[in-house]
Parts: C-alpha cells; sequence; structure tokens
C-alpha cells in the first residue's frame, strides 16, 4: 500500500516514468541542502520499534554502504571494517550516526593519516569533536572578553 501510494504521488505509472522519477529524486537528494535531511530520515527509518533509538550494527553497516558509500568510499570501508571487529559497540545512536557524516565531510583523506594509529572513527571523531569543541570556546572566550 505505501509503495502504491508513493508511485501515485510521484505521478508513476510505468517503468519508463519509474526510471525518471529514481533519477529526479536521487538529483533532489544529492543537493547539500536536502542531504543531510536525506542521511537522518535514512537512520530513522531503520528504527522500527517505538521506543528505539539505535541500530544494531550490521544494519547499519549495509546503511552506510547505501548512504555514504558513493560519497566516502575510502573513509566508510575503514568504518565498516572496524565496526566487524569491534566489541564495544553492539549498536549505533543517532549522534553517532550524525557525527560518521559530519566527519566524512569535515576531515579530508588527507587529513586522515594523523589517525592512522586507530583503525578510524569514534577514537577519532571524539577527539575530533573535542578539539572542535575547544576551539569553539576558546573563541567565545575571547570574543567576550574583547566585550569587557
Amino acid at each position: 500500500d505505501e509503495w502504491q501510494t508513493g508511485l501515485k504521488a510521484l505521478g508513476v505509472d510505468s517503468l519508463s516514468k519509474l526510471k525518471k522519477a529514481l533519477s529526479d529524486l536521487e538529483k533532489e537528494v544529492e543537493k547539500p541542502s536536502n542531504y543531510e535531511d536525506f542521511y537522518t530520515y535514512a537512520f530513522r527509518y531503520c528504527l522500527t520499534e517505538e521506543k528505539q533509538k539505535s541500530v544494531d550494527i550490521e544494519s547499519i553497516c549495509e546503511l552506510l554502504n547505501l548512504v555514504l558509500g558513493v560519497q566516502f568510499r575510502p573513509q566508510i570501508d575503514s568504518l565498516i571494517e572496524y565496526l566487524k571487529v569491534q566489541n564495544d559497540y553492539k549498536v549505533i545512536n543517532s549522534d553517532q550516526w550524525i557525527n560518521f557524516l559530519r566527519f566524512c565531510k569535515e576531515v579530508n583523506l588527507l587529513e586522515m593519516h594523523k589517525f592512522a594509529n586507530i583503525i578510524f572513527p569514534f577514537a577519532a571523531i571524539t577527539q575530533y569533536h573535542k578539539v572542535s569543541f575547544h576551539l569553539h570556546w576558546k573563541s567565545v572566550l575571547a570574543a567576550r572578553m574583547k566585550k569587557n
């Protein structure tokens, strides 16, 4: 029923119209203004229980491949490899999911060599956000001191 409702909303009644609608939808999702909403939606779509707040690692690995794999293949391959061998995390929550995207967007591959002593993200993301937080508050405090 959901499938049929979606096709009707897109005006799709043939295979050629479906191909065009999917192509148009893909272009729309790729726009930077829409991508983060799509990325967040992809995570929420995996929350199948009413009070569920996290998604299992196996599902997250598949979702990362689908949603970020094309844009950030090297980072995602490393992240998936790490997620499959680590034992600390059984699930990923929404905040961790959002941080994967932020990390991929803000840390380019040339900067990743700084994190070569770890397999990937959790430690790197934690360190990255600690530094970002510190720099943000340092600038806020400096601005306040200038006012006084």
